[in-house]
Order: structure tokens, then sequence, then C-alpha cells
């Protein structure tokens, strides 16, 4: 089937219903297609095959291609600041730790990190 036959309006990306609009024509009707985004190493290495692939929708009237990478898989856990920081405060003395939350020079996050090393090791005794 050619693939122009179909016909998209409304897309899903970023979790909501998008409708699509030409920028240069005004159109909103659009075909899809998938594209491989190359890479010169996976190309060099004969590996175009596993390189990430976009979704485009093309207007009808004017050939204008949308790019829509396709959503990556997510490898690890989403790190958590606080968890890292309080970690790596750990084998800070109190009274550095107490500087760090006295001080004008660190954010919220770091400052409860040390608060919150502070209070495990009042729990600890």
């Amino acid at each position: 089937m050619d693939e122009r036959k179909s016909s998209i309006r409304i897309i899903c990306a970023g979790g909501r219903e998008i409708q699509l609009k030409c920028p240069i024509c005004g159109c909103e009707e659009f075909y899809d297609r998938k594209t491989l985004l190359n890479t010169a190493g996976m190309t060099y290495l004969g590996l175009d095959w596993a390189n990430d692939e976009a979704t485009n929708y093309v207007c009808r009237d004017c050939s204008y291609i949308f790019w829509f990478e396709n959503a990556r898989e997510k490898l690890e856990k989403p790190r958590d600041p606080l968890k890292e920081l309080e970690a790596d405060y750990t084998a800070l003395s109190e009274k550095r730790l107490r500087k760090i939350i006295d001080s004008d020079n660190y954010n919220d996050t770091a400052k409860k990190a040390a608060r919150n090393v502070l209070s495990k090791r009042r729990h600890e005794i």
C-alpha cells in the first residue's frame, strides 16, 4: 500500500494529542513514514539498521516534514539528587554538614541532604 494514501490529522506526542498543521501552507493532512537516524560510526561499521528511528509526518500539499524521535527506553531508574548527595555527605564531619546547612552557597537539596545525614546520625546513637 502506498504510504501516501493514509491521512493523519492528530498524533500522540509527549503523552498528549496534537493537531498537526503545516507551518508552511496551513494544510492539516499528513502521511507518516519512518526514517533511520544514521550516524557516521554506525554507517562505517555497516550497522545502519541499529540506529535510532524517527517518525515523520509529511504534509500532503507542500511536503513539509515534521520529525519526531521515537521514545527511548529508560535503561536505569532516574537518579535522585537528594539520595546521591546524602551518600556523598555521609563521610563529612558534623561541623562541615552544619556549614552546608547555614551557607547561602548551597541549594535547598544540598541543605536537606546535610540535615538528613545529621538526623540519621542522631538516630543511630
